[in-house]
């Protein structure tokens, strides 16, 4: 009797936390509550907050910076240092926020727009004697998509984004000293690449994943 007893409050306990459990869950994703959190990606590492607006809209401002400053290519002591560092406003969308399933949950769209005070390479060439400066956009729409509301427990939640800034001009390439401005294939090599297809695609994109810390009132 007491074997039967002490079974039957253990399962009652593991089901009211179970259940408990689910309930956090289904209101974090019926009514997602503030964050605050660190991501890391294709634009470096920056901070993030989210704020719920409504039930399906969130507001959601952020600051990143590439901590990456220099990368070697190996020959000729040719290499490139990177500046970047931006801020962005977006809001998130769950079009199917009223249906049922992971990605209605889940899932959203993002538009926004990212304000950089940073967004340069120093390209240096034969240990430095040649030099250019490329220069990308300052301001850029985005759009795209994502996952939010993953739960690691009911504090806290990954986040996914992937996307692309849309830049609002081609780059601009400057030669930085005498030798650059005199050598025109390193010029046109820069340009060439910069205004690729695949090299727009790479400056652009936006693509990370984020651990938020849920702030409750």
């Amino acid at each position: 009797m007491k074997r039967l007893f002490l079974v039957t409050a253990i399962s009652l306990i593991v089901g009211t936390i179970r259940l408990q459990a689910q309930i956090i869950r289904n209101f974090n994703d019926l009514n997602p509550t503030p964050s605050v959190g660190i991501v890391l990606g294709s634009h470096g590492i920056g901070v993030e907050g989210i704020y719920s607006v409504r039930g399906d809209i969130d507001a959601k401002l952020g600051f990143n910076f590439f901590p990456i400053s220099s990368i070697s290519t190996g020959y000729r002591n040719n290499r490139a240092e990177i500046h970047r560092s931006n801020v962005n406003a977006f809001v998130d969308w769950r079009p199917l926020y009223d249906k049922e399933g992971f990605l209605a949950k889940k899932g959203y769209v993002s538009v926004g727009l990212s304000y950089y005070f940073s967004n340069n390479i120093d390209r240096y060439y034969d240990d430095d004697s040649e030099y250019y400066n490329l220069k990308f956009t300052d301001l850029a729409p985005y759009i795209g998509i994502g996952l939010k509301s993953l739960d690691i427990n009911d504090k806290f939640t990954i986040t996914t984004n992937f996307g692309f800034f849309i830049p609002l001009k081609k780059v601009e390439i400057t030669p930085f000293n005498q030798i650059a401005e005199d050598r025109l294939y390193h010029y046109d090599m820069l340009y060439d690449q910069w205004t690729s297809a695949g090299k727009k695609f790479l400056i652009g994109l936006n693509a990370n994943v984020g651990i938020h810390y849920r702030i409750v009132y």
